[in-house]
This record gives structure tokens, C-alpha cells and sequence, in this order.
């Protein structure tokens, strides 16, 4: 079946952030050890401690307002995305982030206005889940959509909704269709798109 839209995750695929300090900011408030960075959302979620809910929700504020702040994007990466709406291509983009800081994060980076759908925490907490809103608020099924995210975390929600996913992640390819890319610009190059 042909890909009639690609899904773009804002903060793997698209912008460069550095979340190693708020990492360690959660590992303190959880006190839990390891990597961080795909447990956000999960950490929100599942935290019945409301003081802990509220020191997560304004340690990952400070790090969006940061972040949508610094944002920059892969001039290649961004060329990549401005082709595929040239094309013709429908274009959604998920995120973890709050709607104010993706507004924010996607006016730096220059692509504001491209997405026809963005789904964001405040939408959706749950990244599979965000996928489905997506391609439902465009009147598509996931097995139509290309998902594209870089995280291991990525991978796996997007082989949970059941659509086709560009990752640089092998381990993962058993789970479901898997394009390997390290980049959007390197997807173009690799993957034909029709509109």
C-alpha cells in the first residue's frame, strides 16, 4: 500500500537537543537510574504523587521553553521536509512536547504552517496513540502513513500503531515495516513518494 502521509516526530527527527540535564533532574525526582529520555512521558503518566507530578511537569516546561529557544534543524533536513510538502505528501508531526513550546520550536526552525496536523501531549500523552490521531484527523489509516522517528522509543510506537517506520534502529525490524535512514533528507533518497 502506498505511504499517503508521513508522520515526523519533532525531537528526534527534526531537532538537535541536548536532554542530558534534564535527565539527570528526573533521575533525581524518580529516583530511578538509567536512561531517561524515552521515559518522559511514561514518568507523567504513572506518577501518583502529585508533588513528583508537579517538580516532572516544571523540570520538562524548563527544558521545552529551552529547547523551542535553541531550536535548529539540518538545513538538509528541512529541505527534506519543504520537498515532501512540494510533493504533495500530507505531513503530521507528534511530539512530547506542549503545544505552546511546539509553536514556539517550529516558528525558530522555519516550519511553522507546513504540517497539516500536529499532535502534541497535551492532545495525546502516548506516542502510538499520537500516530493515530494523526492519520485519523487526516482521514487516513496508519497503514497508510510513514512514520519517521530516531529513538529506539520511536521504533517501537510506531510499530505498535502498525504503520511503516524510518529509524536508524535494526534491532527493531522484526516488529513491524522498518526503513533504515539516519536522516529525513537520506529517507528521500531511498524511499519513492507519490502524491
Amino acid at each position: 500500500m502506498p505511504v499517503k502521509v508521513v508522520i515526523i516526530n519533532l525531537d528526534s527527527a527534526l531537532l538537535k537537543v541536548d536532554v542530558s540535564e534534564v535527565e539527570s533532574k528526573l533521575k533525581d525526582i524518580l529516583g530511578v537510574e538509567g536512561d531517561l529520555k524515552n521515559l518522559i512521558a511514561e514518568a507523567l503518566l504513572k506518577s501518583s504523587d502529585q508533588s513528583k507530578a508537579k517538580a516532572i511537569d516544571e523540570v520538562l516546561k524548563e527544558l521545552e521553553d529551552k529547547t523551542a529557544e535553541e531550536a535548529e534543524i539540518d538545513q538538509e533536513d528541512l529541505e527534506a521536509v519543504c520537498t515532501l510538502k512540494a510533493i504533495g505528501v500530507k505531513l503530521a508531526l507528534v511530539t512530547m512536547r506542549g503545544r505552546e513550546s511546539t509553536e514556539k520550536a517550529l516558528e525558530k526552525i522555519g516550519l511553522k504552517g507546513i504540517f497539516d496536523v500536529v499532535v502534541t501531549r497535551d492532545d495525546e500523552p502516548e506516542k502510538a496513540l499520537q500516530i493515530a490521531k494523526a492519520c485519523s484527523s487526516l482521514g487516513y489509516r496508519v497503514d497508510e502513513a510513514l512514520y519517521v522517528g530516531f529513538s529506539r522509543a520511536d521504533a517501537i510506537a510506531g510499530a505498535q500503531a502498525g504503520c511503516l517506520v524510518a529509524t536508524p534502529h535494526r534491532v527493531l525490524q522484526a516488529l513491524s515495516q522498518m526503513i533504515r535512514v539516519n536522516s529525513l533528507h537520506e529517507l528521500l533518497d531511498i524511499f519513492r513518494f507519490t502524491s
